[in-house]
């Protein structure tokens, strides 16, 4: 492994880290992570209502944004590995919110990709029993 990439793996990991610890959807300085190509992807969405892929990054930020505003979440239990491609990392993390005063506790697998410092693939894997008992069907919300 060259210096150069375990330098952008590090910094990959960083980027990374940093948007699941201060996750702040709203906040100019987190969308600018996001690369104008982003695709966001979710394998198992159908079964609640989630689109398999959603492209570019005003549909993603605005996803995000509405996650952030229907359930407040705040991630935790934070793992992020770096992956022999040192543009992709893969992380592990648990999701607290609440909607519409159920709670809602999720743990997440996410695989990210960056290009040139910005995310340019989101694809998260999550227990969509855990989204269907407190949401329902998610077409009615997104």
């Amino acid at each position: 492994m060259t210096g150069d990439n375990q330098t952008l793996r590090t910094a990959n990991i960083a980027r990374s880290h940093k948007m699941f610890s201060s996750f702040t959807p709203n906040d100019p300085d987190w969308v600018a992570v996001l690369h104008p190509d982003i695709v966001m992807e979710f394998p198992f969405g159908a079964a609640v209502g989630l689109p398999a892929q959603v492209p570019g990054k005003d549909h993603c930020a605005g996803l995000f944004q509405l996650v952030f505003a229907k359930l407040g979440l705040v991630f935790s239990d934070i793992v992020i590995m770096g992956m022999e491609d040192p543009n992709f990392v893969l992380a592990q993390y648990s999701g607290v919110g609440a909607f519409d005063g159920k709670p809602y506790h999720q743990r997440y697998i996410t695989l990210l990709e960056f290009r040139d410092g910005q995310l340019i693939l989101y694809r998260e894997h999550v227990d969509t029993e855990v989204v269907a008992s407190v949401f329902g069907h998610l077409s009615a919300i997104i």
